[in-house]
């Protein structure tokens, strides 16, 4: 008697339709989508060997977050439809935005002024603005953004400010909101 090849797939399905935790089953499932998304990926969507890993992850990522595994009821061919048509979703969208990121890519080139220009006018602009942030930070914050600017580790630097690695982390969270807070609001 020989053995279906695809009936752990088949089983794992079944399983995944009523517990999705099951870690057996999605041991097969990481396993066969791994090595569909791989041939659809290279055969079919021409996707560089080097994106195939971002490609399975992200169809691995939609599997645990959506994939409606009672839909599929043990029925792989279903499955293998599904699975390819995430596939083609994210290597489409990637394409998309890789081409969107060429165009402003050469528009840069064209032009390699533009980014300057349109975020600061001349340095009087930004002295104003470093010297208006200078003024709404602390002394201890200001030794921290300059600790860390010189290169120093947060271990370092938690040391040196008595702290532990928990409350440098708090004070460096509440930092970097401030300043978020300050640039929007100042319009910046």
């Amino acid at each position: 008697m020989t053995r279906d090849p695809l009936q752990p797939i088949v089983a794992a399905l079944e399983e995944l339709g009523t517990d999705r935790d099951s870690e057996a089953a999605w041991r097969v499932i990481v396993k066969y989508t791994s090595t569909v998304v791989r041939a659809l990926g290279a055969f079919r969507l021409h996707v560089a060997p080097h994106d195939l890993d971002d490609v399975t992850a992200e169809v691995m990522y939609r599997l645990v977050r959506w994939a409606p595994f009672r839909e599929f009821g043990g029925d792989e061919v279903r499955f293998r439809a599904y699975v390819s048509a995430v596939a083609r979703s994210i290597v489409t969208a990637n394409a998309r935005r890789q081409k969107r990121y060429q165009q402003m890519e050469d528009e840069l080139a064209d032009d390699p002024t533009l980014v300057s220009k349109a975020v600061f006018q001349d340095d009087a602009v930004l002295n104003e603005l470093l010297t208006r942030l200078l003024d709404v930070l602390k002394p201890q914050e200001l030794r921290l953004v300059h600790r860390l600017a010189s290169g120093a580790s947060r271990e370092e630097i938690a040391k040196e400010m008595k702290l532990t690695a928990g409350a440098f982390a708090v004070r460096l969270f509440r930092l970097r909101h401030k300043v978020r807070k300050w640039l929007i609001d100042n319009d910046l």
